[in-house]
């Protein structure tokens, strides 16, 4: 159906992560290079949920999992988040488009249609739609 896997949030991960506190998540991601970024985190509760609500307009629109114990190889992420004192994983609304989910800063700014506003304006690392 040209639908990702991930396009409905986490959720469909959920068994297989079987997450619990102090869990360290990675994800991992090829750029168009082909070079393999990473990023590793811990969150205080379960991120792996699937896409709820319908509407737009502000951050309390999605579903956000602040994390910490942040490693990644990703230079622009990594001074995106120190800068910001750190980060979420963003749950997008399932009202949203372009972004199903993504890993913003804790100042993000952009809430406009989920995780980030429109036309893919926005920071951060972000599975589309």
């Amino acid at each position: 159906d040209g639908e990702g896997f991930l396009n409905d949030g986490l959720g469909a991960l959920a068994d297989d992560a079987a997450w619990h506190e102090g869990q360290i998540i990675k994800f991992e991601w090829v750029e168009a290079d082909g070079f393999v970024e990473k990023l590793e985190f811990q969150t205080t509760s379960d991120p792996f949920v699937d896409r709820t609500g319908t509407n737009s307009g502000s951050k309390s629109d999605n579903q956000l999992f602040a994390f910490n114990n942040f490693t990644t190889t990703h230079t622009d992420l990594e001074s995106l988040l120190l800068d910001a004192g750190g980060g979420y994983v963003c749950i997008g609304n399932s009202g949203a488009w372009d972004t199903a989910w993504g890993i913003v800063p804790l100042d993000n700014a952009y809430w406009q249609i989920g995780c980030n506003s429109g036309g893919w304006a926005g920071v951060g690392a972000f599975y589309g739609e």
